[in-house]
């Protein structure tokens, strides 16, 4: 091994599996000193660090008589809510009694975060999340939701906890062991609910929202097609919870069309400020970068988009930094593998991006976090695309020495070669790359391993880095980790070709079936058939 193509054993014949490793040879041994033995002190456990609302800054007081629906995860029916009603939603966990030994109160007040989403949205108001003991003890959490528009709405309530603790009891199940919990998610609940129409009443005269406090706008039933998806015409857009800026249309600058979005930020401390604006809509296809024009102020801020995938995970996506003036295309690449600033938000975190996926909206984030001052940048045709071009990089200064490009001939060709899919366990931790490494794999979870070679042909006059490498998206939709072979000089140089082998792992039902690079600004673009064979893209 690795073997990339089926082996031929005739019948009756022993099979000898062999592999090697490189050493380097062997050195004079160190002179042998007498081993001392220093005692290691068991390492406190660190404190995981997980997403959602801290149950520590919860406040302890009973909700108020007149809280309207009650909404009591899990829910194993669609609720019903009168229009108007306000929605109380509560849960709760038994507890033991404290003893000499253990408090599980107090273990559940400073270990627990719940990660609480209406319709996809985050709920972040810590001011609104209390807890109250009744009998049991029981620890019971609540708040309250806003007065819902009319129609259907999802909650979701994640709970983590930050080190492993236990409620003291046997419950779930009832197996005479205590019921333990984390580090990590615990448990997920979901609520469907439908808020009638709105009731029938005697108008009244109405005011018009604040310019800086925008509303929000449903997401659109019907998916957006590829291409511009919002072009600033109409809508409004609703803030999130950092009083931080405004988000309005108007004619002042625009890239297109009558209006662009006028961003007006005012970061005002010497810490991490940010602000975010939600227009939720769905997007149809495999969009692998949304793209936007932006007209910056040159304040190097790092501007970022939300998507949510189908399986109700929010992430966030840099459109980059904004170092120009004037417009500018920014894009988004939609990979869960970036570095900061992209990453996951809220809601489960499997490590991939499922679709169909929703755009959710827009964050500036200032840069550095001790900027404190205002600005202004505008906004035009956000834009879901399945190809990423990146603008062409400026040529050095010098001359290139390498082999001229043939008249008509493509800079970057790409081409299949060696493939094999082979029976494959889940990665242990979620990381294929790590796991790999590690040799860390579950047999018990039957899944597939693709090893495929690519052979890359530079016809241009720029040397390609050593470390070039692929996105792979399944025919699901689904973006996998790709891990590589890298070796020093793969990275073809100008007239050469080489070849660099991936690896990745997929579902039983499910195969790469896009092979897609950006190489010097130039867009490649491959795509496989099941056995892992380049096939027609059509």
């Amino acid at each position: 091994p690795p073997c990339f193509d089926k082996i031929e054993v005739p019948a009756g014949s022993p099979v000898l599996l062999t592999w090697g490793v490189p050493l380097a040879p062997a050195t004079a041994p160190a002179p042998t000193t007498t081993a001392t033995f220093t005692p290691v002190p068991t390492p406190t456990p660190v404190p995981l660090k997980v997403p959602g609302i801290p149950a520590s800054v919860a406040l302890e007081r009973v909700p108020p008589a007149d809280a309207g629906v009650r909404l009591e995860p899990p829910c194993f029916d669609k609720i019903e809510v009168p229009a108007g009603s306000p929605v109380l939603l509560t849960w709760g966990v038994r507890l033991a009694p404290a003893t000499e030994t253990a408090n599980y109160l107090s273990d559940w007040l400073t270990a627990t975060a719940y990660d609480i989403t209406l319709d996809g949205y985050p709920v972040t108001d810590r001011s609104t999340f209390n807890y109250y003991l009744s009998d049991g003890p029981t620890l019971n959490w609540w708040l309250t939701l806003d007065q819902l528009e009319p129609g259907d709405h999802v909650v979701r309530i994640v709970w983590y906890t930050t080190r492993r603790i236990t409620t003291g009891m046997d419950l779930f199940p009832l197996d005479g062991e205590l019921d333990y919990y984390g580090p990590g998610q615990a448990n997920e609940w979901l609520c469907r609910l439908t808020v009638a129409g709105a009731a029938t009443a005697t108008p009244t005269p109405t005011t018009a929202p604040a310019a800086s406090q925008p509303t929000a706008t449903p997401a659109a039933a019907q998916a957006a097609p590829l291409g511009v998806f919002e072009g600033f015409e109409s809508g409004t857009w609703k803030r999130g919870d950092q009083p931080y800026g405004t988000l309005n249309l108007t004619p002042e600058q625009r890239h297109s069309g009558a209006n662009a979005g006028k961003l007006s930020y005012s970061f005002p401390t010497a810490g991490n400020d940010f602000v975010v604006f939600l227009k939720p809509r769905r997007l149809g296809g495999y969009p692998n970068a949304i793209s936007a024009w932006v007209y910056g102020d040159n304040s190097g801020h790092y501007l970022n988009v939300w998507i949510q995938d189908a399986q109700g995970q929010t992430w966030q996506m840099p459109l980059g930094q904004i170092k120009h003036t004037g417009w500018k295309e920014m894009v988004a690449v939609l990979d869960p593998n970036q570095p900061w600033p992209a990453g996951h938000i809220s809601g489960p975190n499997d490590g991939l991006i499922d679709y169909p996926i929703t755009f959710r909206g827009i964050v500036l984030d200032d840069i550095p976090d001790s900027f404190s001052g205002s600005g202004v940048i505008y906004i035009d045709d956000l834009t879901s695309r399945e190809v990423v071009v990146l603008p062409t990089p400026t040529p050095p200064a010098g001359p290139v020495v390498g082999t001229p490009v043939p008249s008509g001939a493509t800079p970057y060709v790409l081409r299949v070669g060696k493939h094999i899919y082979e029976p494959w366990g889940a990665p242990m931790g979620g990381d294929v790359c790590d796991a790999y490494r590690r040799h860390a794999f579950d047999d018990r979870i039957q899944m597939k391993g693709f090893n495929l070679e690519l052979l890359l042909t530079n016809n241009s006059t720029i040397p390609v880095p050593d470390n070039w490498y692929p996105s792979f998206v399944t025919a699901k939709g689904r973006t996998a980790q790709v891990c590589y072979y890298g070796y020093a000089g793969s990275g073809p140089q100008p007239g050469a070709t080489s070849s660099m082998t991936f690896f990745t792992i997929v579902e039983p039902d499910d195969y790469v079936r896009l092979v897609q690079m950006n190489i010097n600004g130039h867009f490649l673009q491959l795509c496989l058939d099941p056995s892992g064979a380049q096939s027609s893209c059509q």
